[in-house]
């Protein structure tokens, strides 16, 4: 009865290593993000690239173009995420990690590096010591999808099974007591095929930062976010442009 029920398992471990390899596939994607910043008489370029680990460096690289007086910029980045937890919360908006930038007076490219704590929205600030420019970004992260971790969890106890299957075998004195856990190999290798199968045809969901507004709370599980009815996220652009003037006292202001 040991040498069947060895090679059941032999057969169904091979099965497990043929077909579980294309479940690893669903992952939050970013890359870099290139901007064209006007900061006063400067024309630069700013390439903010993809930030490969948590806790890790941001790399920025500053461009600058004939004409670009030669100076100094400080950067400076700020989480400003929402999310559900208080704690991770009240940090943001306040600057976590900031570098000095000193631009010279021939275009080239100028280069610094910002440390990143967590995923998520962020902003890079630029200043100038006169002006302040703010450029949104996303931090994305490293999330697990369901059916990932329906294939993981069915290997695990397939696993876990087969070595009891193995031990029920040379131990016991019936046979047939062997079939229970060669069973349960069955079932949870069914698990994890089936859902290595399903999901390459399940949608992703929204994409934080693109098709939703992005958070802490989605950027680091977007699986968690409810999809909506409609899958048209688009919206309108919006600009704002804000300016001061001097108000005297008791004056009534008017919108400009």
């Amino acid at each position: 009865m040991v040498a069947p029920v060895a090679a059941a398992v032999l057969c169904v471990l091979g099965l497990s290593v043929t077909v579980g390899s294309p479940a690893w596939a669903d992952s939050t994607a970013g890359g870099d993000l290139q901007v064209a910043q006007t900061l006063g008489d400067r024309d630069l370029t700013l390439i903010l690239r993809r930030v490969t680990g948590l806790p890790g460096p941001l790399r920025v690289d500053v461009l600058t173009h004939r004409g670009t007086a030669a100076g100094t910029l400080r950067l400076g980045a700020v989480p400003t995420g929402a999310s559900a937890d208080r704690a991770e919360g009240s940090s943001a908006g306040t600057t976590t990690s900031t570098v000095s930038v000193k631009l010279g007076s021939t275009p080239g490219s100028y280069g610094a590096a910002l440390d990143i704590d967590r995923a998520g929205p962020w902003e890079l600030v630029v200043d100038d010591g006169s002006r302040t420019a703010r450029i949104p970004f996303t931090v994305p992260g490293q999330a697990t999808s369901p059916p990932e971790l329906a294939v993981f969890g069915g290997f695990v106890t397939a696993g876990v099974l087969m070595l009891v299957t193995l031990f029920v075998a040379v131990r016991a004195r019936r046979g047939a007591w062997a079939l229970l856990p060669a069973g349960g190999v069955v079932a949870a290798l069914a698990v994890a095929v089936t859902a290595a199968l399903l999901s390459t045809s399940l949608p992703l969901p929204p994409e934080p930062g693109g098709q939703v507004d992005a958070t802490n709370d989605n950027v680091t599980d977007p699986y968690s976010v409810v999809r909506p009815v409609t899958n048209d996220y688009s919206r309108p652009p919006a600009s704002l442009e804000l300016g001061s003037y001097p108000a005297k006292a008791a004056e009534r202001g008017t919108p400009g």
